[in-house]
């Protein structure tokens, strides 16, 4: 017989909490009739602590047991973005560890799923695919390569993207101290090495950020003057600036008609 009942909706609250040592018990044996029922507890909504409890075991589970129907149960957990993400990336942790390349290619969709949205969820993804000997190709985005060659510790190419991998690496940085589904976990040489290259970079990153604003300035206050040539005639000093240019419209709005063409 199951080990799990045929039908969620006949254990209760208690029930659940008691499923979790039965769910353990039987993953350590590697029962693979335990599988479906675990794939049902898993389709459960979210509505009680009970049941997260019971679905963390469940994926813990799938992992022991394995196998090709332990991935097919795994991979739309994985990729639905109406489950918690603390779930979600579980998930993908444990599809990492199976080694079955059949997740390859729903991972590489969960990876774009997280894509500047959340930095563990992108970090938790890559680190899976690296365990299963993905590699990011040439299309991909930065932040993919980016937190590929961060996992892989490929230090020097990651010096070589300089101040474009600065953005990703401090975001990365950020997720092991900030509220997402779980502060990050990275072992001892990455994230010494990591520390060393945001500290080194930054100040080129915040250069670069200052160059970037001027020349926007630049095009911004370009088109003004082609909009409003006579503009300067209205101010006592030269606009050398968009704040200089909105200070003097702010002091007398007629400004659009008296010098507009």
């Amino acid at each position: 017989n199951s080990p799990l009942p045929d039908s969620h909706w006949d254990v209760g609250d208690c029930a659940f909490e008691a499923l979790n040592p039965l769910i353990e018990t039987f993953s350590r044996l590697g029962d693979v009739r335990l599988i479906k029922p675990l794939g049902r507890i898993l389709a459960i909504e979210i509505g009680y602590p009970a049941v997260s409890s019971a679905q963390k075991s469940a994926i813990k589970a799938l992992g022991k047991i394995g196998g090709a129907s332990a991935v097919e149960i795994l991979t739309p957990f994985s990729e639905d973005r109406s489950n918690v993400e603390y779930f979600r990336i579980k998930a993908i942790e444990t599809l990492g560890r199976l080694g079955d390349k059949r997740a390859v290619e729903p991972l590489v969709r969960s990876l774009k799923l997280f894509l500047n949205k959340n930095s563990t969820g992108l970090l938790k993804t890559v680190e899976a695919l690296v365990k299963l000997g993905w590699k990011p190709s040439d299309d991909d985005p930065d932040s993919i390569r980016i937190t590929y060659l961060l996992l892989t510790r490929k230090w020097d190419d990651l010096t070589k993207m300089g101040v474009h991998a600065y953005y990703q690496l401090s975001h990365i940085w950020d997720s092991m101290y900030k509220g997402e589904p779980y502060n990050l976990e990275l072992d001892y040489e990455i994230k010494e090495k990591l520390e060393a290259f945001l500290e080194k970079i930054k100040p080129l990153y915040e250069a670069m950020l200052v160059e970037d604003e001027l020349k926007r300035r630049d095009e911004h206050l370009k088109s003004v003057r082609k909009r409003f040539p006579k503009i300067e005639e209205f101010s006592k000093t030269p606009i050398v600036g968009v704040k200089e240019w909105s200070q003097a419209l702010e002091s007398n709005p007629s400004i659009y008609l008296k010098f507009a063409r």
